[in-house]
């Protein structure tokens, strides 16, 4: 019976260990999709000119499953709002990269597709730069937070044994 709780206790701080690493990493990936949608929606706008119905349409049938749950709840007349339901839907969980995709939606269908092009370019390239500067501390931070699930775990269950 005490090496089952043993066990239980060093999977249970394994555990939160590999959770905190699955949420750097989910970060990550969230900006990786935030531009992503970003190449998906210039593409729609230089080559296609789509509206931006079209261009929403083109965007749930491409992405992932955040993705499309994503643009699923965006009301098209509440586009300022994207930042929060970014946030709800999983599709990115880094503040710096939600208002970036903040702003790029706010001027969506405002101005020429020139404008819009240039202006999503932008966001894209602020994106990627984001991406580049958060990529080796995230990853270190993910590696770090697993080590120290398992280290703990291995800790608490040498103490309870």
């Amino acid at each position: 019976m005490k090496l089952f709780g043993i066990t239980m206790i060093f999977a249970a701080a394994a555990a939160a260990g590999f959770l905190a690493e699955e949420k750097y990493l989910s970060m990550l990936k969230g900006i990786k999709r935030a531009e992503n949608l970003m190449v998906n929606f210039i593409l729609g706008l230089k080559s296609e000119r789509l509206t931006l119905s079209e261009i929403f349409e083109n965007a749930v049938s491409s992405g992932d499953e955040k993705t499309k749950r994503f643009i699923m709840n965006i009301p098209l007349q509440k586009l300022e709002d994207a930042p929060e339901i970014s946030e709800k839907c999983g599709f990115c969980n880094d503040r710096t990269a939600n208002s970036i995709l903040g702003e790029a939606f706010c001027m969506l269908g405002k101005y020429s597709a020139d404008e819009q092009i240039s202006e999503l370019e932008f966001c894209r390239n602020r994106f990627r730069s984001l991406y580049e500067k958060n990529e080796e501390p995230y990853k270190m931070k993910a590696k770090l937070s697993r080590y120290a699930g398992i280290l703990s775990g291995i800790f608490f269950a040498i103490i309870f044994f």
